[in-house]
């Protein structure tokens, strides 16, 4: 049987603050959180802490991104509109 030991390091984020990746990520993958836990392979200058309103601004980044995603996304069609009834006005015998 092999065994391996490791150490996890866990950053706490000030109160106030909260804790998000200090390289440029993507939008998307931009990550908030009040404590992470660090493994071998990362280094706690890979985070940073961030106020509330730089972490709103994040927000409000991602909310537009994901807009233009759905809007990229959305079926685009030049029909007209279902008719929702289309028996409503046929004639009864």
């Amino acid at each position: 049987m092999k065994q391996r030991q490791f150490t996890t390091t866990v950053l706490n984020a000030d109160d106030g603050m909260v804790l998000t990746q200090s390289a440029d990520v993507h939008i998307s993958e931009r990550v908030f959180a009040s404590e992470v836990s660090i493994g071998e392979n990362g280094s706690p200058v890979d985070w940073m802490e961030i106020d509330e309103s730089a972490r709103q601004a994040y927000t409000a980044e991602r909310a537009a991104y994901n807009r233009e995603l759905e809007e990229q996304y959305r079926p685009k069609t030049d029909a007209p509109p279902v008719d929702e009834h289309p028996n409503e006005n046929m004639i009864s015998e």
